[in-house]
């Protein structure tokens, strides 16, 4: 309390936390991002180099492209420095837009956050809203809060979380259970999800969460998402496992490696 009275005292404010608002609407082999903020004055954008659980460097801001910024509805310059960081000097609202790659693959578009979203240097605390602007017949799968009832709309209390969450959206298919009163949802795609067997699927996957939530004593999160690539081997697989969902590979037989 006694730094915000110095603030205050000096005749500056201390620094408020707003919300961060990313727009997402897919393009051909493309995701469109917009990003909108609250600047005052000079401000650092970032693309992760890094991904979590995945311990190794990458570099997703080289594929970054078509940056621009507004602030308001004047254009704002937009400096690239680096991989992965961007510049500008605004005040007030401001919109960056940009574009990264997401391929359209068996009618489905499938990312991880840290390759897609940039976050404002400083900011990563701040609460996040996430809509997609995507066809009416394309379903979601993602392990964010919805806003309401509105599967187009979602929060995250930080850029982590948003971060931590990957995306399925499109024609996949997707099944669901409950496991202590939260709901899961088992999203497949690839061309060989068609040979699964969603009932073992279902048993399988409902028997991990129900022993996790015995052996801890609850489940830490609202909503749990499994992001299966399906491929047509009989057997072996692997993943990733994210804050309230996993990306991982599925094998459409029924081998004692078949999941994970």
């Amino acid at each position: 309390m006694r730094g915000a009275y110095a603030l205050l005292a000096a005749g500056l404010a201390p620094a408020a936390f707003a919300t961060i608002d990313y727009t997402v609407k897919p393009l051909d082999g493309e995701l469109e991002i917009k990003m909108a903020f609250e600047a005052n004055g000079p401000t650092t954008l970032k693309m992760p180099n890094w991904a979590p659980g995945s311990y190794s460097y990458s570099y997703p801001g080289k594929a970054v492209k078509g940056e621009t910024a507004f602030a308001g509805t004047l254009a704002s310059p937009l400096t690239k420095e680096g991989d992965n960081t961007w510049k500008l000097d605004a005040r007030g609202p401001v919109t960056v837009t940009y574009r990264v790659p997401a391929p359209l693959s068996d009618g489905t578009i499938h990312y991880s956050g840290p390759s897609t979203y940039l976050y404002v240097d400083g900011r990563k605390a701040e609460d996040v809203r996430l809509t997609f602007h995507i066809p009416k017949t394309f379903m979601i799968a993602v392990g964010l809060n919805p806003v309401g009832g509105n599967d187009r709309r979602y929060t995250a209390p930080t850029y982590d979380v948003l971060a931590d969450n990957p995306v399925t959206m499109g024609a996949f298919l997707m099944d669901r259970y409950t496991v202590r009163g939260k709901p899961h949802f088992i999203a497949m795609r690839g061309v060989a999800k068609k040979n699964v067997d969603r009932k073992y699927l279902i048993k399988a996957c409902k028997f991990i969460s129900e022993m996790q939530g015995d052996y801890f004593g609850d489940l830490p999160y609202d909503r749990y998402v499994w992001h299966f690539a399906v491929n047509d081997r009989p057997d072996g697989a692997g993943g990733l496992e994210h804050l309230s969902s996993t990306q991982i590979s599925l094998a459409s037989g029924v081998g004692p490696r078949a999941v994970g």
